[in-house]
């Protein structure tokens, strides 16, 4: 079997099942951590990590800091900020709660160990730099696929939980014949949202099953 169709006006390399058959995923829901913010960046993937370095005390790293009032600290917020003022081929993290941007790392790289601040306000095991160290990670802009959507943004229609969503990325099962049996009465998961989505992917099929009812799995497919 094939899952291989990208997922309808999305990101072209995520996936949502294929011609004939079905990719099916787990549905658990995870608490909501924020008003206005959702546990998202625990399951998204994470920047990709340049290493830790010496940081303060002559050693500038990055050039730019972002001097904000920040209410939290996470690798999107300090990344989103990087992104808004310039091309910035860098950000940083440090000190649990100062975000840097910079196109060159002016440093001595250290042992990861050093850069273990939880960030300020955040997910505890979620780490901002270090006293003393910067984690410095690439900046990747993605794609926004909607005015104000980002691809990785949080998918809240009227009417989801409060106080939940979907862990995404979400653990597949497989993938499956759409119909068993050839028997295009029986289905390999019985229910189907009928919905005009605008686009599709994870998130948002996860998130209408969840307003659903509490089911047990998610399907993509098509």
């Amino acid at each position: 079997l094939d899952c291989k169709a990208s997922c309808f006006n999305y990101l072209y390399h995520k996936k949502c099942g294929g011609r004939g058959a079905i990719e099916v995923f787990d549905l658990k829901p995870v608490p909501k951590i924020y008003s206005g913010q959702s546990a998202l960046d625990v399951y998204e993937p994470e920047a990709p990590s340049k290493g830790c370095y010496h940081w303060g005390n002559g050693y500038s790293v990055l050039t730019r800091e972002i001097k904000e009032d920040f209410k939290y600290m996470s690798q999107r917020v300090c990344a989103s900020h990087c992104l808004m003022e310039t091309r910035w081929k860098y950000f940083g993290l440090a000190d649990g709660r100062r975000c840097l941007c910079g196109n060159k790392i002016q440093s001595q790289i250290i042992p990861k160990y050093y850069c273990n601040a939880s960030c300020f306000n955040y997910l505890y095991h979620k780490k901002c730099g270090g006293r003393g160290a910067i984690e410095v990670f690439d900046l990747k802009p993605v794609p926004k696929i909607y005015s104000g959507q980002s691809a990785l943004d949080v998918y809240e229609p009227e009417g989801a939980p409060i106080d939940m969503q979907p862990m995404i990325p979400a653990p597949s099962k497989g993938c499956y014949l759409w119909y068993l049996n050839g028997d295009h009465r029986d289905f390999a998961l019985k229910y189907e949202v009928d919905e005009d989505f605008k686009y599709m992917s994870q998130r948002v099929c996860a998130t209408h099953c969840l307003m659903e009812k509490t089911w047990k799995y998610f399907g993509l497919f098509d």
